[in-house]
């Protein structure tokens, strides 16, 4: 098999594009790579959502009580 022009790194939209026309589209588009990104654990997943639920938990009361108005006094209602 033999490699496609646009090659397969910067995805379908380019394996029709000849070379130069490769060559103007690789200068616009940016290549993003995940080959140093360490990969992580369902446990230290686990881990993370543990303490953002935790933050999120401990800033919700205060954020409740500043947000709670206090109660409009009771107005009549006319039928």
């Amino acid at each position: 098999v033999s490699p496609q022009p646009g090659g397969s790194s910067f995805g379908p939209r380019f394996k029709n594009l000849s070379k130069s026309e490769l060559t103007v589209a690789r200068q616009k588009w940016q290549l993003h790579s995940l080959a140093g990104v360490e990969a992580t654990s369902s446990e230290q997943n686990r881990r993370a959502a543990e303490e953002l639920f935790a933050a999120l938990k401990a800033r919700r009361p205060a954020a409740e009580a500043a947000a709670e108005p206090e109660p409009a006094p009771a107005k009549p209602v006319s039928r």
